[in-house]
């Protein structure tokens, strides 16, 4: 229904003249008439003005059903789905962009926009280009804080633009991003004021055990290998100590992660035995080294073949480990627009020179081999 039979019932239902609507709005009867009429429209300073006066929402006033909009943004979000699944974030992108064109300025739209870009700000783009994807994830999310009231976009926006400011290949376009980025952590509650941790008070003991094992999992997931990762790089261990607490985190690692577990070890097993694989070749041990690159061997042509295979990759998946049991998790880690497989990755890593005393060493050429192989598949 248009506004201005929308308008008209209004003033109608309410028993007023144009001329009273008029007095009441400090229009002149003229400009009601022409609302009436369809020829023009109220400023929209006026609308709250109006909504008071015929006591309706803005949204009736304006025929805006705020149901259907949410459900087609919701369609939009989830369409994006199977492109994000593959890594083709481009491709996301326009889906969020022709999203945007339909709902201006929706803010869950802004919000998913701007932290997809910030992730495909690749390091090979031209400096201007780069420069221009990093401008617009930065006025997104700054029109989201100065415009949104949704808290959830609020935070993503704030989180986007942690990331985009603390980035070293930003800081060219950021003069004082790291001192920004900083009031803008500042602005956020710590992990003990977080929504998961406060729903827990409503929850029932066995609830509260099934949170638990979730936010264990997400550890074995996400920063167990970074926490051995950044050990690694860490001046203040020495080599043995880096050694012992690898080896003592990897039996946490499979027991809590069985090999079996595909999705869950993902990706991240790739860099836990890549980081094993590092320990044991500054030890000398090359044993242990070897150990760890075929382990790391057949993730990554494991990974690589389910990577590419759509179906494999769509949906879901649920843990079998003692420990995990029954969680549920999106398979979600692919991403097939990569310039590389993971295959290739390792293999030319390992001809680089840190490794040039194992060639001719039979194992070590198996590995590479195998790895070479796994890669022409893909390339």
């Amino acid at each position: 229904m248009a506004f201005s039979t929308v308008f008209k019932n209004l003033r109608r239902n309410a028993n007023l003249t144009q001329e009273e609507v008029a007095e009441a709005l400090s229009v002149t009867p003229q400009a009601v008439s022409r609302w009436e009429c369809g020829s023009a429209m109220p400023d929209i300073a006026l609308i709250p003005k109006i909504t008071y006066l015929f006591g309706v929402t803005a949204d009736s006033l304006l025929e805006i059903d705020v149901s259907r909009v949410e459900t087609e943004v919701q369609e939009i979000l989830e369409s994006t789905s199977d492109a994000h699944n593959l890594g083709d974030r481009e491709e996301v992108i326009r889906i969020l962009r022709d999203g945007l064109r339909k709902f201006p300025n929706h803010p869950r739209l802004m919000a998913t926009l701007a932290s997809n870009l910030n992730m495909n700000i690749r390091r090979n783009l031209p400096e201007e280009e780069r420069k221009a994807r990093c401008e617009e994830v930065n006025d997104l999310c700054e029109y989201l804080l100065a415009n949104s009231t949704d808290t959830d976009c609020r935070y993503s926006a704030i989180t986007t633009l942690i990331y985009l400011l603390t980035d070293p290949d930003n800081a060219a376009f950021f003069g004082n991003g790291r001192e920004k980025a900083q009031k803008l952590i500042r602005t956020l509650p710590n992990r003990y004021h977080c929504r998961e941790e406060m729903q827990m008070n409503l929850m029932t003991r066995e609830e509260i055990f099934e949170q638990r094992r979730k936010n264990a999992f997400r550890f074995f997931y996400d920063d167990l290998p970074f926490l051995i990762l950044y050990m690694n790089e860490n001046p203040n261990y020495t080599l043995d100590e880096q050694i012992a607490a690898f080896e003592h985190l990897r039996r946490l690692y499979d027991t809590a992660l069985p090999d079996d577990e595909i999705y869950a070890r993902s990706w991240h097993n790739n860099m836990f035995y890549e980081t094993g694989a590092e320990l044991y070749r500054r030890k000398g041990d090359t044993e242990a080294m070897l150990s760890c690159l075929r382990i790391q061997r057949d993730e990554v042509i494991r990974f690589d073949k389910n990577r590419y295979s759509d179906d494999r990759n769509a949906g879901t998946f649920t843990l079998t480990s003692t420990l995990f049991r029954g969680i549920t998790e999106k398979k979600g880690r692919v991403q097939t627009n990569m310039p590389y497989s993971f295959s290739r990755n390792m293999y030319n890593r390992l001809n680089e020179k840190d490794f040039a005393e194992y060639r001719g060493n039979p194992e070590f050429e198996a590995i590479l081999s195998a790895l070479d192989e796994s890669a022409k598949l893909y390339e």
